[in-house]
């Protein structure tokens, strides 16, 4: 659901989960639970930058089904081999209009999609963990880290920009679903630079709570550190964003009568 609203899709109120019946290698049960007459999240769109290039890429539905098998035929000299360890798990299948025309759209769409999936999920479970800690960590016997007003102030900070970039995201989808992608077009680059830096910020912050441990691998946070800082670049820098936003707000004031 919250990536159907990420998407200015349409959430299906109720959906069906069907039986589908056929026989493969890698499904030895005969069938697959799967939506198919009502997918959870029905249209949308994403905008992606191929080199300087905006292009929407629209989206005819996202279904929850469960994985199959995969079959491994490289490694196995004149035998295929089953891989079923993934078998029964839910996945999330979204499926696109032929919108993409070549491998090099193909790639900045998965990029698109990968990123703005995991940036809110990552600041709330990053969130999270910044209580966690602050709430056990004692600075001195029944004095805890939690008690402190910086940190308070961090938390505080953190859980009004995630909830600013939740709203900021629901009032896209809104206007892409009434009006279209094109009328949303300040929304997306502000979208664009505004979650990524929210991202980085509460990731930030999480880490210097749990001190010299925030940046170990024993946590997840210096590892989404790392690889999220390309969310600020996956889609094109800040800066292209930033001017897209700018341009537009200067050539509205010129047009209502601004200097």
């Amino acid at each position: 659901i919250r990536f159907g609203l990420a998407v200015g899709a349409t959430i299906s109120p109720r959906s069906i989960f069907a039986r589908k019946n056929y026989f493969y290698p890698d499904l030895p049960k005969g069938y697959q639970i799967s939506q198919y007459e009502l997918p959870v999240v029905q249209g949308g769109s994403l905008t992606i930058m191929v080199g300087d290039v905006e292009k929407t890429v629209h989206l005819t539905r996202a279904h929850l089904e469960e994985d199959a098998g995969k079959s491994l035929h490289e490694d196995f000299h004149g035998m295929s081999g089953i891989d079923l360890n993934r078998a029964g798990t839910p996945l999330l299948e979204i499926v696109t209009e032929p919108d993409l025309a070549g491998p090099e759209e193909a790639v900045a769409y998965a990029k698109a999609l990968h990123a703005l999936v995991r940036w809110i999920g990552i600041c709330e479970r990053a969130l999270g963990l910044m209580c966690d800690r602050a709430m056990s960590r004692e600075l001195n016997p029944g004095k805890f880290l939690s008690g402190q007003q910086t940190i308070q102030n961090w938390i505080a900070e953190s859980a009004a920009e995630i909830k600013a970039s939740r709203l900021l995201v629901l009032h896209t989808a809104e206007k892409i679903e009434k009006e279209g992608a094109k009328a949303a077009k300040e929304d997306i680059s502000t979208i664009k630079f505004f979650v990524s830096d929210v991202l980085m910020k509460v990731l930030d912050r999480a880490i210097q709570v749990h001190g010299a441990l925030g940046i170990t691998d024993d946590t997840l946070l210096s590892f989404w550190y790392r690889h999220e800082r390309g969310a600020r670049i996956y889609d094109g820098p800040d800066e292209v964003h930033k001017s897209v936003l700018a341009k537009s707000i200067l050539k509205s004031r010129a047009l209502n009568g601004g200097i």
